[in-house]
């Protein structure tokens, strides 16, 4: 009976104990799970706000190289004289202290005077306007943003950057195979000034910054956000700049240990930036590792979305913190099990002592009892056979 009843005590303690346990464990894990991921979509939505900032930033950096340019009078006077020699001069040191990858000047109807580049004089050759300067010469003042340029324009302005646009397409798991095999387009930040002079429209001046393999933005965005931060040898954060649904400037590891250009977006978020122009900010799969990502529509100047610009945080981190809290609960909830089952045995003991001696009391007056009855027993028996010849011999007188 006494061991049933501790047993019992000790499995109340223990079943509250786990009770309690598993029901903190479960709130404290959704909580915690919650709170740390909610935490990381977070940081990685405003990464994204820093990351597109720095992305207008680049596009503010050309308007001013080239603004700064046109309001030089030298550059004017060669503009007006149809100075190539100069022009082609002053052009070069703007693309350098730009960083521009390809600049050029055209005649108020968009044919190119000059531009940086093998063919920098092309003369009465006819080749494509570029989209920027058609722009600007409809609305008369800069314009600036991004714009796609065909393989043919690239080739007329450099064949470098022809070259370099060209991206093969790399199978992606998890991804639909393509039909293209590559692209031979170019994702550019543009810009394009309208030169005047006393009222009168000299030409337009143009320049602009080539994605395509481009690794100064994203690797500024990530040094500058991320601060090159790492985990188990990898960096925590990535910045990927997409033309369409494929990655033309990133920062994400292929596959061969480069830079997994030529690599696309998953599905959904195709369906939800590409297609729909919705933001996105979920877990997904970037080419082989989970990241808690954000991407966002790059529009073009037209409007039209042309590219995705995404961030991503290494999810490791965060899965590894949450396990380590959860073990951290499992192994208080496990502490608290012992206590409470030598908390059990010890209020136990203190239980059943009192009872234990009050019992042991019962039993010692139940067989003193039981020996003064033998005893008073055994001595009616002696009196008895004196009595009988007492009786008889009062009989027999």
């Amino acid at each position: 009976m006494f061991y049933s009843f501790r047993s019992k005590i000790i499995a109340s303690f223990l079943g509250v104990t786990f009770l309690v346990g598993a029901v903190s464990l479960v709130v404290g894990g959704h909580l915690l799970t919650k709170s740390v991921l909610g935490e990381a979509r977070n940081r990685v939505a405003q990464d994204l706000n820093a990351a597109r900032e720095m992305y207008d930033s680049s596009i503010r950096m050309i308007e001013v190289s080239l603004n700064i340019t046109t309001l030089g009078y030298g550059f004017v006077v060669a503009l007006r004289e149809r100075d190539t020699s100069d022009l082609v001069f002053r052009l070069g040191r703007v693309a350098q202290h730009g960083g521009l990858d390809f600049a050029g000047i055209t005649d108020e109807k968009g044919q190119t005077i000059c531009r940086i580049g093998p063919h920098s004089s092309p003369g009465r050759k006819s080749q494509p306007v570029h989209p920027i300067v058609t722009q600007a010469l409809e609305r008369g003042t800069l314009v600036s943003g991004t714009v796609v340029l065909s393989e043919e324009y690239l080739n007329g302005e450099n064949p470098h950057l022809a070259e370099r646009a060209r991206v093969d397409i790399v199978p992606t798991p998890g991804v639909t195979p393509a039909a293209e095999k590559f692209i031979s387009s170019g994702l550019t930040l543009s810009a394009a000034v309208p030169v005047v002079h006393q009222g009168r429209l000299l030409g337009v001046l143009y320049g602009g910054i080539l994605l395509n393999r481009d690794e100064r933005i994203v690797d500024t965005v990530r040094g500058t956000v991320f601060r090159n931060e790492e985990y188990k040898g990898r960096s925590i954060g990535r910045a990927t700049i997409f033309l369409r649904d494929v990655r033309v400037a990133t920062n994400v590891p292929g596959q061969d240990g480069g830079r997994a250009i030529g690599t696309r977006v998953a599905e959904d978020v195709k369906e939800h930036v590409l297609d729909k122009g919705e933001r996105w900010t979920k877990r997904a799969v970037v080419v082989t590792d989970w990241y808690i990502t954000a991407y966002e529509p790059l529009k073009d100047i037209f409007g039209k979305t042309v590219g995705i610009l995404g961030m991503g945080v290494l999810e490791e981190k965060y899965v590894d913190l949450r396990w380590k809290t959860l073990s951290s609960f499992v192994l208080i909830t496990l502490a608290g099990m012992i206590l409470a089952t030598l908390l059990g045995c010890f209020m136990a003991a203190k239980i059943i002592h009192p009872v234990h001696r009050l019992i042991r009391a019962s039993q010692q007056v139940t067989e003193a009892a039981a020996r003064r009855g033998s005893s008073q027993g055994r001595v009616s028996s002696r009196d008895s056979p004196c009595r009988w010849k007492i009786t008889a011999s009062a009989r027999t007188i």
